[in-house]
C-alpha cells in the first residue's frame, strides 16, 4: 500500500518533501483518509483518492459475544479474513489476527480456519 503511494507520487513528479509529509500523516498522525492530510493541496488529495488507498482491507462486520469481539475484514480481491479480540477478566487483551485467507491452523472458534487455506496476506 505505502509503496504504491510512493510510486504514484514519484511518477507524478510530486516534490520529495510531500513524501515526508505523507509519512508523518500516516505513521505519526494515524490519518485514515487523504482528506485528513491538509498540508497537501486539494488537487493532490483528490488525485491520491482516485488512484491510491490508505487501507488494504475493509471492515465488513463486528460482533460481540461475551468477552470476545470478532471482526470480519474484506480484502481488495474480495476474500474475507477474521480477527478476534479476547477480553480477559484480569484486564489483559489477546488478539488473533489472521495473516491468511482461510487459515491452515483450524481453530474451532474461528470462521477463517473453518475453510481450506487459500493464500497468505500481502501488503497490497
Amino acid at each position: 500500500m505505502f509503496e504504491n503511494i510512493q510510486k504514484f507520487l514519484q511518477e507524478n513528479k510530486v516534490s520529495k518533501f510531500r513524501f515526508k509529509q505523507l509519512e508523518d500523516a500516516i505513521f505519526k498522525q494515524s490519518v485514515t483518509s487523504f482528506d485528513e492530510i491538509t498540508v497537501f493541496p486539494k488537487d493532490l488529495r483528490d488525485k491520491l483518492k482516485e488512484n491510491c488507498s490508505l487501507t488494504s482491507m475493509f471492515l465488513v462486520e463486528s460482533k460481540k459475544s461475551g468477552d470476545t469481539i470478532k471482526f470480519v475484514l474484506k480484502t481488495k480481491d474480495n476474500n474475507f479474513i477474521e480477527s478476534v479480540l479476547m477480553l480477559h477478566s484480569d484486564g489483559r487483551r489477546t488478539v488473533c489476527v489472521s495473516c491468511q485467507v482461510f487459515c491452515a491452523v483450524g481453530c474451532k472458534f474461528c470462521a477463517t480456519g473453518a475453510n481450506q487455506f487459500k493464500r497468505s496476506l500481502n501488503s497490497d
